[in-house]
């Protein structure tokens, strides 16, 4: 295969928040969707600690499912600006949602 031709493979991580309401779509590297979850926007939280919070659900369920889904990088998107900074951000620091911090 030649440089011109080749593809990276990723698993991605699309969220999107329209409408009072958080979808996180999961896409393997094939280009199959292997996972949708839709759920209103949670109530004790910010439209972007809410965006953020789905984000982390949508990395945990990749991670979770990493047999079926195959060991590639993943690429993550959120029509909410500034959340998937927030997340690499907690990620790299180990904050995560159940995260205990630790390597």
């Amino acid at each position: 295969m030649s440089e011109e031709t080749k593809r990276e493979l990723y698993t991605r991580i699309e969220h999107t928040q329209e409408d009072g309401i958080d979808t996180v779509i999961i896409t393997a590297s094939d280009g199959w969707v292997t996972y949708t979850a839709k759920e209103a926007i949670i109530a004790d939280m910010t439209p972007f600690e809410s965006a953020v919070s789905s984000l982390w659900s949508g990395y945990f369920h990749a991670t979770d499912h990493i047999r079926e889904l195959g060991a590639y990088p993943l690429s993550v998107t959120s029509n909410v600006t500034g959340a998937v900074e927030a997340f690499v951000t907690e990620l790299e620091e180990g904050e995560g949602v159940g995260s205990d911090g630790q390597s």
